[in-house]
């Protein structure tokens, strides 16, 4: 008798692609899965605002942007690991767009910049991937 595999849920999904994965800058930093519930979008940025107390302002990226931007500078790299992370940038971004109606990309702060990806599950609960970047 052969075991059913159990379905992964978005959350587990989107863990999987971002496992062992950096957003490079000046620094690297991995990426944080976290589950965010019943926030309004005020909320939402305010909650990223309030991480970020000197930063004053939200940036918001359009997705493609931010990932097209990511792939491209990972590919000049030209060795194996950077050809491999921007792969998995594509696949993540591949998995996003294609499940969800939409997503954000928020920046925030000055010298160490939140990086924020949110994932809309439902009116009110998000996917969030977050890091860091930094930028002197």
């Amino acid at each position: 008798m052969r075991k059913r595999r159990k379905k992964m849920n978005h959350s587990e999904a989107i863990e999987k692609l971002v496992q062992g994965m950096m957003y490079f800058s000046e620094s690297e930093y991995p990426f944080v899965l976290e589950q965010w519930k019943g926030l309004s979008d005020a909320s939402l940025r305010e909650k990223i605002l309030i991480a970020h107390p000197e930063a004053g302002s939200l940036e918001e990226v359009p997705p493609a942007s931010f990932f097209e931007k990511i792939i491209r500078n990972l590919r000049l790299g030209h060795d194996a690991y950077s050809l491999q992370m921007a792969d998995r940038y594509k696949a993540l971004q591949e998995y996003i767009r294609d499940n969800f109606s939409s997503s954000m990309v928020y920046r925030c702060g000055k010298i160490r910049v939140g990086i924020y990806i949110v994932i809309p599950e439902t009116a009110q609960d998000y996917i969030v991937l977050r890091s860091t970047s930094v930028e002197t």
